[in-house]
């Protein structure tokens, strides 16, 4: 695997983390009725549509059952992070 696939898998990878991290700060933010959970919600919803955006087409062209490993893995890790 050359550089620029390290760096886009690595980029998508991180990237799937982070959002799964902030869907998880947005649902905390609402069950404390945190004042600035609408505005945070709003914006964390546009970088959300813009990452989809962004690695819908790699996705389409990556390996079906690769991934689906590296969702399954993905799962896995953030699940390890939050126990």
């Amino acid at each position: 695997m050359d550089i620029l696939d390290k760096s886009i898998a690595l980029g998508y990878i991180t990237g799937k983390i982070a959002l799964k991290n902030l869907e998880v700060t947005l649902h905390e933010m609402s069950i404390i009725d945190h004042p600035n959970a609408g505005r945070i919600q709003h914006r964390v919803e546009k970088l959300i549509n813009a990452f989809n955006t962004l690695y819908r087409t790699m996705e389409k062209n990556m390996d079906k059952e690769g991934l689906k490993e590296v969702s399954e893995k993905i799962e896995l890790l953030v699940d390890e992070i939050w126990d």
